[in-house]
């Protein structure tokens, strides 16, 4: 939007105060051509997903599998490298969700 308004003859400037020096820091650093701060914040991210995907699948992280390193999998290979439990509609999930909900308050109420 900046060059738009540029393009107008209007003059942008960003402005902080002294005590907020670090606000936008990533965004201006990206303006500048560093995209240092957007990768570091980036991989403590995906590094907490994969953390997790990991947890949940029963197996340990490893950076070096395709699985974590965004590889893109068709279900049927997903479902045979035991990374999803089966293939089913968007419905079939919405249900199983719901199930699941539906279980656990029905376990709390009598437990």
């Amino acid at each position: 939007m900046k060059n738009y308004f540029t393009n107008l003859g209007i003059d942008i400037r960003d402005i902080y105060p002294d005590g907020a020096d670090l606000k936008n820091e990533e965004t201006r650093a990206l303006e500048e051509g560093d995209e240092s701060l957007t990768k570091s914040r980036l991989e403590k991210v995906h590094r907490i997903f994969a953390e997790t995907v990991a947890e949940n699948l029963g197996i340990a992280y490893d950076p070096t599998l395709e699985l974590f390193r965004g590889r893109v999998f068709s279900a049927d290979e997903a479902v045979a490298a035991g990374y999803i439990d089966q293939i089913g509609s968007l419905a079939d999930a919405i249900t199983w969700v719901l199930t699941e909900a539906t279980s656990r308050q029905a376990a709390q109420l009598y437990n």
